[in-house]
């Protein structure tokens, strides 16, 4: 037999070809009756139908193809963890709606490389763009053009017409402050990077917390994320020259908190009460295997891979209808609590 068609199908079935062509795809508009409906349908499973989604693509102009846009491929491996979770989230939410993601780079920043992505059916039906890749006058060209788009993990004045999603990081940090303050902390300080240092100095603003910026903060430089916890470790000599207890050690993520751990642990210091360490983004690192102790770092869930099936949904949603109101949707994080942040010792 040669390649089954859907007049094949009809003349099976005995209905004409267009009414095939709606049943396959599930068109609700179709009204035919439940007998012939499947009839249709079991005849098309008996003959081995395949549908030729280039032809239809073809017929649609559309490519049944989307893209998640990053200025660097290096940028998967400085995050590590974090942006895989969200391209497996996008990935998901894809597949169940019958689009393949596929993962590109371009530089952002060229006008004629957005220009050229952003025409509808070319080579996508709708593109995702990462974190930190748009600025204004990238906005303004998505914006102008008809390609569907949104954007992960970023905000901003300049993207308020295209739909993105991001989480709610500085309500993380205060709920670990909060948890803090309740188990009897009342001296903190920040290891991290400067971007941890503004959300920590924001929230202790907040909340009324005294915290010395000059004094209380340990910066780091951006590493990859692999290298994080041993440049922790390595930087963490700075911390035992301040140790004056009880402090908190409010670690930037996971990765850091790791190291700090490790190396307070190897200077033969208690990790747990009078000295509390937490981390962030809810990672398997969290885990801290010791002769001493065996410690799971206090931490906050990002929801990372939620992330990427919500940034899905919204671009579904803007091709669906391109015309549709851009939204900004924020994901919650929640306090994941271990054994590194007890209540101080009297």
């Amino acid at each position: 037999m040669g390649r089954v068609t859907l007049a094949t199908i009809a003349g099976n079935a005995g209905v004409v070809a267009p009414t095939v062509s709606r049943v396959l795809r599930g068109d609700k508009t179709c009204y035919v009756s439940e007998e012939t409906k499947n009839r249709i349908l079991r005849c098309a499973a008996e003959l081995g139908y395949t549908p030729n989604f280039s032809a239809r693509n073809l017929v649609l102009g559309k490519t049944s193809h989307v893209a998640f846009v990053l200025n660097d491929f290096l940028y998967l491996g400085n995050t590590g963890p974090f942006l895989l979770q969200s391209i497996n989230g996008m990935r998901d939410e894809f597949d169940e709606n019958g689009y393949r993601l596929s993962i590109i780079s371009l530089d952002t920043r060229d006008e004629n490389e957005i220009r050229r992505i952003c025409q509808p059916g070319r080579d996508y039906d709708g593109i995702i763009f990462g974190r930190s890749d748009v600025d204004a006058d990238t906005a303004r060209l998505i914006s102008e053009s008809d390609m569907p788009a949104a954007i992960l993990s970023d905000d901003g004045t300049h993207l308020e017409a295209i739909s993105r999603v991001l989480s709610d990081k500085a309500g993380g940090v205060r709920q670990i402050v909060e948890h803090l303050l309740e188990n009897g902390h009342d001296r903190f300080i920040v290891y991290g990077y400067p971007e941890h240092t503004k959300r920590y100095g924001a929230v202790f603003n907040e909340l009324g917390v005294r915290w010395d910026p000059c004094r209380d903060t340990v910066e780091m430089e951006h590493f990859n994320v692999y290298e994080l916890s041993l440049r922790a470790y390595m930087r963490a000599g700075i911390l035992l020259d301040r140790l004056s207890l009880p402090v908190a050690i409010c670690c930037g993520d996971d990765f850091i908190a790791a190291g700090v751990c490790r190396r307070l642990l190897d200077a033969g210091v208690e990790v747990g009460g009078s000295v509390a360490i937490v981390g962030f983004d809810d990672i398997s690192v969290k885990n801290i295997e010791n002769p001493e102790a065996s410690l799971s770092i206090t931490t906050v869930h990002n929801p990372t891979y939620e992330m990427g099936k919500a940034v899905a949904e919204l671009l579904l949603k803007k091709m669906k209808d391109n015309n549709s109101e851009s939204e900004r949707r924020v994901l919650s994080c929640q306090l994941v609590i271990g054994n590194t942040s007890g209540l101080i010792a009297s």
